[in-house]
């Protein structure tokens, strides 16, 4: 929301490890010094009565601390401890070229992250900080990846957008080869380098184009178009199609609110910023209950997705 804390999900789902020089003590810091073990899966092939256990085939459990299931996945999973995930972390902060600042995990664990601050001073006419963060899942959803997440300062918005010259995700599937892998982890440095070197110049190039407020409206209207009724409409549809426009033009409302801020100046990235900051702090914001499940949910989708509104948005100003 416009009132919410505007610190980023990280550092309001994790524990603060700036002051950490290992990736052990960053995880036992972030009570993530734990491990989990694959076990075989059993089902009662009898009854209440004459039980008789059949071993499910090909399926084990993710088992954490020896009584919590995390998921279930197949024969040709390998699990990646925690301390394996962040292993080549280490390097990174040992050449000094990234320093540890949150960790911590969600869905009870399912998922585990650190965020790091690449040490790169990134060639832009804004204050941005250039961010990689580890994610690992533990329960069969998903590889080990490192997503490059730049940060806004102004507004703490963490920015998950495509570049055409350059990959912004490092990954690496949950194989019996993961280990080798890992150990060659620091080409993610490689990645970075040539990630926000790009960015930034698609950065600047948003910043130089002005944006009219006629052309604002237009991009308001090709990012979400306005709730269409039809002809032979009947009372229900008509009244779904009022709820639709009423929210329309509440977004809208918020949206140019968030355009016209301080922090945003009349030109193409501001805009993208605008649409960013109710992309990740109001968009399906009610859908949860809770600020902490809400914040949850906003961090998986920076983690799993790239920015689908806001890339939307970023087509249209290439074109404007």
């Amino acid at each position: 929301m416009i009132g919410e804390s505007r610190n980023t999900h990280w550092h309001q789902l994790g524990i603060d490890t700036s002051d950490c020089m290992t990736s052990s003590e960053a995880m036992e810091k972030a009570n993530l010094d734990w491990e989990v073990e694959l076990e075989k899966m059993y089902f009662n092939s009898g009854d209440t009565y004459s039980p008789d256990f059949t071993r499910v085939p090909d399926k084990f459990a993710v088992v954490k601390d020896r009584d919590d299931c995390l998921g279930v996945v197949g024969s040709r999973y390998n699990p990646v401890q925690n301390s394996e995930a962040f292993r080549f972390m280490d390097n990174i902060v040992d050449s000094s070229e990234a320093v540890y600042e949150s960790a911590g995990s969600f869905n009870g664990g399912r998922t585990i992250w650190i965020l790091m601050k690449v040490n790169k001073a990134l060639n832009v006419n804004d204050g941005i900080d250039p961010y990689m963060l580890l994610v690992n899942t533990h329960d069969g959803s998903g590889a080990l990846k490192v997503v490059m997440t730049p940060i806004r300062i102004s507004c703490q918005n963490t920015l998950r957008l495509a570049i055409k010259e350059a990959n912004n995700v490092f990954s690496v599937r949950h194989t019996s080869s993961i280990n080798g892998k890992i150990d060659e982890a620091r080409n993610v440095l490689g990645i970075a380098g040539r990630f926000f070197d790009e960015f930034s110049l698609e950065v600047n190039q948003l910043i130089e184009k002005e944006i009219t407020d006629k052309e604002f409206e237009k991009i308001y209207l090709g990012a979400i178009p306005r709730p269409t009724l039809k002809e032979d409409y009947d009372t229900e549809e008509e009244k779904s199609y009022e709820r639709r426009l009423k929210g329309w033009e509440k977004n809208k409302r918020l949206i140019t609110q968030l355009y016209l801020s301080d922090r945003n100046n009349g030109d193409a990235w501001g805009v993208l910023n605008a649409f960013n900051s109710y992309e990740i702090w109001n968009h399906n914001a009610r859908s949860v209950e809770s600020s902490m499940k809400r914040l949850e949910q906003k961090a998986k989708k920076i983690v799993y997705t790239d920015d689908s509104l806001t890339n939307k948005v970023k087509g249209i100003l290439e074109n404007v």
